[in-house]
């Protein structure tokens, strides 16, 4: 039977809400109908520390029953250190879609993100709109963050969340090129109408969920 237990997630969630004064940003954690602890949680693809669900599919916006995926777009950011800090009390996995944009400024908090175990994508260098973007431009933004991060982390970067959740085929064609997986998403509380997180936990289908949420 799966096991959910809401009450450390909503003490999670007030932590994360008293830091940034934004109903944008929260999270929720993995809860999986098996024996392990109901706060195993989700990173996707091939993290160091946490449980995962490994990618293999080129493109995904949703999970299994069961499993739930936090993500941060945006980033890094001055409050990376602080989600860390969060979701390291409370052992909790997520996947970080960075903006080669910002490595220089917050290099450090990339390294801690690799360090921690936690998984690094990338959502391109300036979170450009990429439905009208060539397959030259679309490669040139891709390759540059690609290269940023791996030089920081020493790791591949398979991972790319197309900004807005829009793309087109030259997308397509640039991470089939380079065997990236696209990760979208199912729910964002920033486009919620619900008045606080509890209904918003109420009132969505959590289970499957990929939750993006934004670092700025």
């Amino acid at each position: 039977n799966a096991r959910t237990n809401m009450s450390p997630l909503r003490r999670l969630l007030k932590k994360l809400l008293a830091l940034f004064s934004l109903l944008a940003i929260i999270v929720i954690g993995t809860y999986f109908a098996t024996d392990r602890s109901p706060m195993d949680h989700l990173l996707v693809n091939k993290p160091a520390t946490y449980d995962a669900y490994e990618i293999e599919e080129p493109f995904i916006f949703n999970l299994p029953a069961n499993h739930v995926a936090l993500t941060f777009d945006k980033g890094p950011s001055i409050y990376t250190q602080d989600i860390i800090d969060i979701l390291k009390s409370y052992n909790v996995g997520a996947t970080f879609f960075v903006l080669g944009s910002n490595l220089n400024t917050f290099p450090l908090a990339v390294e801690r993100l690799h360090e921690e175990g936690y998984a690094i994508g990338h959502a391109t260098t300036h979170y450009s709109l990429l439905t009208d973007m060539p397959y030259d431009k679309i490669e040139e933004e891709w390759l540059y963050t690609t290269q940023k991060i791996e030089t920081i982390t020493g790791k591949k970067v398979e991972l790319f969340r197309p900004p807005y959740g829009l793309f087109n085929k030259n997308t397509l064609a640039v991470a089939n090129e380079y065997g990236f997986h696209l990760v979208t998403w199912s729910l964002n509380p920033s486009e919620s109408k619900t008045p606080n997180i509890e209904t918003f936990m109420q009132t969505n289908q959590l289970s499957g969920a990929i939750i993006s949420m934004s670092e700025s």
